[in-house]
């Protein structure tokens, strides 16, 4: 009797539920085999091939459907349109869970509500348009994303609204963008955080603000982030910004004779107090072709301190065409040049009235 009560699949109280578990720890409760299974789901108890032939779609939906946690094991996973809950976990045995659109043309994960509390941890996220697409005004909250690698897709993630998200640790390679934030009507694009992002041979821009006068973008933060190998801006910033933080990042071959490591192309509202800051950044080698590091194209008061540039003849650190009278700070940035000239000769071009501040740091 005991032998077929733990053998029964299709009794929730018998089979594992009769068996007990307990780790081996101080202090460990006990638990059932049951409920120790069933503190993560994995997407291969709904189905999932996981062979790189099958559309794992329905497992991958039903598996969000069903728990807040699921585990994604290793294997090479074919999936679109999944539009996973709020409050929702998940988990990707590391690089070896390969998560490809079914097609190309095909989007990972699709989101048109607001979304919060979502955490996904792990994988290779490959060979699809977009990994994440959240097309609504409504924002995508709070969320954490670590630990991925996204390559040959047309953005890793295309926003509409995205409050007080973080993505950390997330590696983007041959993409037209990392991020494309900010297309909807209300454009909220606040308190994100961009920490330890690794973006190479980008197509069309690494990570790229979307916003608008009566919707400005506030409080975003890149910080320690490395841009590299790409004809086009590291960070563009378009619309509007208020304390948008740009920290201990490195540029290196990014932008060309139209586009500068960073773009600032806003509208902004306060002439004299920093709405952008650049700080303690490293720009190496830039492309032949590039002609200047910081590129201002509007109202913006800017504060860049702290900052390393490598400098060819004849390029400029900050090019600043804004046309109205705003304060920019350009204070202690060490400019490493390969001909004559005044330190202010290399720091900046003005064309404008802009007020230029700044202070002489030396040059090597």
């Amino acid at each position: 009797m005991l032998r077929t009560d733990l053998a029964n699949t299709s009794d929730v109280n018998k089979g594992d539920a009769l068996v007990g578990f307990r780790q081996p720890l101080t202090g460990a409760n006990g638990s059932t085999v049951h409920h120790k299974l069933s503190e993560y789901i994995s997407v291969k108890d709904f189905g999932a091939r996981g062979d790189g032939r099958t559309d794992d779609s329905g497992a991958f939906q039903n598996a969000l459907n069903s728990s807040k946690s699921i585990h994604v094991p290793a294997g090479t996973y074919l999936v679109k349109d999944l539009n996973p809950p709020s409050e929702c976990t998940i988990m990707c045995e590391g690089f070896d869970a390969i998560i490809k659109g079914v097609s190309e043309a095909d989007t990972i994960f699709k989101t048109t509500e607001f979304r919060s509390l979502l955490h996904v941890i792990g994988g290779r996220w490959e060979c699809c348009k977009y990994v994440w697409h959240h097309n609504s005004d409504h924002s995508l909250s709070n969320c954490l994303f670590e630990s991925m690698f996204i390559s040959c897709c047309e953005n890793g993630f295309r926003i509409n609204a995205a409050v007080g998200n973080v993505w950390r640790n997330i590696r983007v390679k041959k993409a037209d963008y990392g991020w494309y934030l900010g297309e909807g009507t209300e454009n909220v694009i606040n308190t994100n955080k961009f920490l330890e992002c690794n973006l190479l041979a980008y197509r069309s821009g690494g990570i790229y603000f979307v916003s608008n006068e009566s919707k400005p973008m506030r409080g975003n933060i890149i910080r320690s982030c490395w841009f590299e190998d790409s004809d086009h801006s590291a960070i563009f910033a378009g619309g509007g910004s208020s304390h948008l933080v740009i920290a201990d990042c490195y540029f290196e071959s990014t932008g060309s004779t139209e586009d500068a490591d960073i773009v600032l192309n806003q509208l902004g509202s306060e002439s004299i107090k920093p709405t952008v800051i650049i700080d303690s950044c490293h720009f190496a080698a830039p492309k032949p072709s590039q002609r200047s590091r910081l590129m201002v194209q509007g109202d913006v008061a800017l504060l860049a301190k702290d900052n390393i540039a490598v400098l060819r003849r004849g390029d400029i650190f900050a090019r600043i065409e804004t046309p109205n009278r705003f304060v920019i700070q350009l204070i202690n940035n060490l400019l490493d040049t390969a001909g004559d000239g005044t330190y202010e000769s290399w720091l900046y071009q003005r064309d404008g009235m802009q007020d230029v501040r700044w202070a002489e740091y030396w040059l090597p």
